[in-house]
């Protein structure tokens, strides 16, 4: 478990509208595969960190390959309900004044390592089952090469390692690394 008793009181982002994905839109009507109302509704106290890991998500490094960083943020982008991050969000409950840690660094680097680990693997699942398709939209395995997606899958896998080790908690690396072993045990 992170060490918490440091953190100091998180500020609350000027606006708290929930995150838009693919599935929902700001306006709380329901999109394609959308969550349900309900999900939303218990998802809300964790809005603002998950508007965080979002920016996190998307923040790509200049020196990455045009097309590779164009297709990666259009990925990132292209939804989900974001709930292993917003589970890593309730996990980590609020710091010893009642403030919430969702705008911790720490924190925020955990749940968008998570997230990251998800989607790094269903980018090479894709490679594997030769999907065309995930949630409506064409995968990266429908436009590129296999090769080039399997680089793509490595990077966020790379990306997912990073934000883990923004933890600055061995045990988080750990959990990490096992992690990441048995999925490659799995394939």
């Amino acid at each position: 478990m992170l060490d918490t008793r440091s953190v100091a009181k998180s500020p609350t982002p000027p606006s708290v509208e929930p995150v838009a994905t693919n599935n929902q839109s700001t306006n709380g009507v329901a999109g394609k595969g959308a969550a349900p109302a309900d999900i939303r509704q218990l998802l809300a106290p964790v809005d603002p960190g998950l508007r965080l890991v979002e920016a996190k998500l998307k923040a790509v490094d200049s020196s990455v390959f045009a097309p590779l960083a164009e297709a990666f943020v259009d990925l990132i982008g292209s939804g989900g309900k974001r709930l292993r991050p917003a589970l890593a969000f309730m996990a980590a409950g609020y710091n010893s004044n009642g403030a919430p840690l969702w705008a911790d660094a720490r924190i925020v680097a955990l749940a968008s390592s998570v997230e990251m680990l998800h989607t790094a693997t269903l980018v090479h699942d894709d490679v594997i089952d030769n999907a065309l398709l995930r949630r409506g939209a064409p995968t990266l395995n429908a436009s590129w090469s296999k090769g080039a997606t399997v680089l793509a899958g490595n990077y966020m896998f790379g990306r997912a390692a990073r934000f883990a080790a923004e933890t600055r908690n061995m045990r988080v690396i750990h959990i990490f690394s096992d992690t990441l072993q048995i999925i490659v045990n799995g394939e």
